[in-house]
């Protein structure tokens, strides 16, 4: 045992609570750096997770302004149909030739239509409209 005779007791006290403070010290901060370990460890995760997100919600907007832009060409498609509820077969008939290529005054002559309906026929679906499309 050393020899401890000149040693104050408040002092050997005083020695005592300072090793043991910095035991303490030294205590939390080892819990302090594994949780701050931790800490990090689940904002990188949360990051992870937001970036993810941020896809998903980038992907879905694209989607829907995709699927708006074909709900706009089936509307246009829908209302040109609509124009043809009243047709005859002569004027499908005209529609099909104008497709292939025949002028506005062979379909008017073919299908006993008058030149202003042949006419707007090769306009709608005549091939030069057709390589417009597309």
């Amino acid at each position: 045992m050393p020899d401890l005779s000149g040693l104050n007791l408040i002092h050997l006290f005083q020695a005592i609570g300072a090793i043991s403070l910095l035991i303490v010290i030294r205590l939390l901060i080892t819990d302090s750096s594994k949780e701050n370990k931790i800490l990090h460890a689940n904002v990188e995760n949360q990051r992870l997770q937001i970036a993810e997100l941020l896809n998903a919600v980038q992907y879905l907007s694209q989607t829907t302004e995709d699927l708006k832009q074909e709900k706009k060409q089936l509307r246009k498609e829908i209302d040109i149909r609509g124009l043809y509820d009243g047709a005859t077969d002569a004027h499908l008939q005209a529609i099909n030739s104008a497709r292939a290529g025949a002028s506005a005054k062979d379909i008017a002559e073919n299908y006993n239509l008058i030149a202003a309906e042949a006419e707007l026929i090769v306009s709608m679906h005549g091939k030069q409209n057709q390589q417009r499309k597309h």
